[in-house]
């Protein structure tokens, strides 16, 4: 067993995800939703008191600290894919690619590869350890491209953009904003429409417009699609493994 996987590829992984859930109880407790009465006027009978749920803006320290652990939740579920990105090539290619003139490019060094669209993913995969890939591991890693099905996958390019800009210019700030939603409701013969304020992250919904035209509703949105999917993601590596050694053995013991 390699350096890389003493603990095991499944409980690696496990735990990184389990760890990056850990911090997201911190930073949703320190966002914590509160109630907030809201006056409504109703015209010339006056005006009456509704209470609707909004969240809580935390002091200037507690919002660095959270942007931090924000920042450790965002790698964590990041380095899932990439541990398991050298996992398949380890498992399915089989032979080990090692580049001529940097170790890191062969297997040991493999990435997840994400592309918001078609060019950049021909791109992705003629780089190595990809590059020598059968069609069917190809295919797997394909069908978690944001461009592939964005309302579902869409969540995946904007942790790409988070974990780089976290990483190489600024932490994520969260901001309370108006909700594209509004709480509407009947009193009497009347409807009436509020004004709901949303924890949200402004650079995460551009990138996801960007690349996927699906914007994230909301901050919490955006990590339960995050926890979800990567989630199943470790499901379906752990399930496609034992058929695409299949292909690497038809190929004469690597991938073509």
């Amino acid at each position: 067993m390699t350096e890389q996987f003493k603990f095991g590829w499944r409980p690696t992984v496990e735990g990184l995800l389990a760890h990056a859930e850990g911090h997201f109880i911190h930073v949703r407790a320190a966002y914590a939703v509160r109630p907030v009465t809201k006056i409504v006027s109703e015209g010339d009978s006056g005006a009456f008191p509704v209470t609707i749920s909004e969240p809580e803006v935390p002091p200037r320290s507690i919002q660095l600290s959270t942007a931090i652990e924000t920042k450790h939740i965002l790698e964590d579920l990041r380095s899932v894919f990439d541990h398991s990105a050298v996992y398949l090539a380890r498992e399915v290619l089989l032979q080990p690619v090692i580049a001529k003139t940097n170790s890191m490019l062969g297997t040991d060094g493999a990435s997840f590869p994400i592309s918001a669209d078609e060019e950049g993913w021909k791109s992705e995969i003629g780089r190595i350890p990809w590059n020598v890939a059968g069609p069917k591991t190809l295919a797997f890693l394909q069908s978690f491209q944001p461009f592939v099905d964005p309302p579902k996958n869409g969540w995946l390019r904007v942790l790409h953009n988070l974990v780089n800009e976290n990483k190489h210019s600024s932490l994520t700030e969260f901001f309370v904003q108006p909700s594209d939603d509004r709480l509407s409701f009947r009193r009497g013969e009347y409807t009436y429409s509020l004004e709901v304020l949303s924890l949200t992250i402004p650079s995460a919904k551009l990138a996801r417009d960007g690349a996927t035209r699906n914007p994230v509703p909301d901050a919490w949105t955006f990590f339960d699609e995050a926890f979800a999917g990567t989630r199943k993601f470790i499901e379906a590596v752990a399930a496609a493994v034992p058929e695409l050694r299949k292909e690497s053995r038809a190929n004469g013991g690597k991938a073509v």
